[in-house]
C-alpha cells in the first residue's frame, strides 16, 4: 500500500493476507469453474457503507474469476445510486430486486448482526421460490460475518453483559447452508449445481 511519504502500512496488508488465507480465496479460483451455467444473487446489508461495498466487490471479482454469473445490487445504479438526480421509489427497488432474484438460480446471503430486513426478505422470498420450483432454484447459502459468533455463551454474562450474538431464528432457518468461510459457500454452490445436473 502506497501512503506517499509515510512508512508503508502493514496492518491492512496483514489483515488482507489473513482474510485470503482464512477464506481460501486462491483455492476458490483454482477449484471451481461454474462455466456460466448458473447465476447467483449476492445479497448483503452492507452495500450501503464503503467498507462493506469493497468486500462485496471482492465477491463479484471471485464470481468473475470462476465463471459464475451474478447480480450484485450495488452495481444497479438505476435503483441504488443514492446521489442520483432522479427519483428512486420503493416500488422501483422492489420491482428490480424481485426481477433479479427470480432470474438467479442461487442466493448468497452475507449476514451481519443485526440482520438487514431487506436481505431477510430476499432470503425468505428465495426460500419460497425454492420450495415451489426446486429444479430452477438450486440452493441458498449464507455466511454470518460477525466475529462475536466465536464467543462461547457464559451464564455469568446476562442482559446487557451478554457477549453472544443473536440471529432471528426464522431467518437463520431459511438458507440450505451456512458456511464458516467463503470457500465453504462456493463449494456448496458448486456441489449443488453438480447434483442438479445429475438429476436432469
Amino acid at each position: 500500500m502506497n501512503l506517499g511519504n509515510k512508512p508503508q502500512g502493514i496492518y491492512f496488508e496483514q489483515a488482507l493476507q489473513h482474510f485470503y488465507k482464512q477464506h481460501q480465496i486462491e483455492k476458490i479460483v483454482t477449484d471451481f469453474d461454474f462455466n456460466h451455467q448458473c447465476k447467483v444473487y449476492i445479497g448483503s446489508g452492507q452495500m450501503f457503507n464503503e467498507f462493506g461495498r469493497l468486500g462485496l466487490e471482492m465477491i463479484a471479482d471471485i464470481c468473475e474469476a470462476i465463471n459464475l454469473d451474478y447480480y450484485l445490487p450495488q452495481h444497479n445504479t438505476g435503483i441504488n445510486k443514492k446521489d442520483a438526480d432522479f427519483l428512486i421509489t420503493n416500488e422501483m427497488i422492489v420491482d428490480d430486486d424481485n426481477k433479479e432474484v427470480e432470474s438467479c438460480n442461487m442466493l448468497f446471503s452475507h449476514f451481519t448482526i443485526p440482520e438487514d430486513s431487506g436481505l431477510s426478505a430476499e432470503c425468505g422470498r428465495f426460500g419460497y421460490m425454492r420450495s415451489q420450483f426446486p429444479q430452477r432454484y438450486i440452493c441458498s447459502v449464507a455466511i454470518l460475518d460477525d466475529i462475536r459468533k466465536l464467543s462461547k455463551p457464559n451464564p455469568l454474562q446476562e442482559g446487557k453483559d451478554n457477549q453472544v450474538i443473536y440471529m432471528n431464528s426464522y431467518t437463520a432457518g431459511i438458507p440450505d447452508y451456512f458456511g464458516n468461510t467463503l470457500y465453504d459457500c462456493f463449494a456448496f454452490m458448486y456441489k449443488s449445481l453438480q447434483e442438479q445436473e445429475l438429476k436432469e
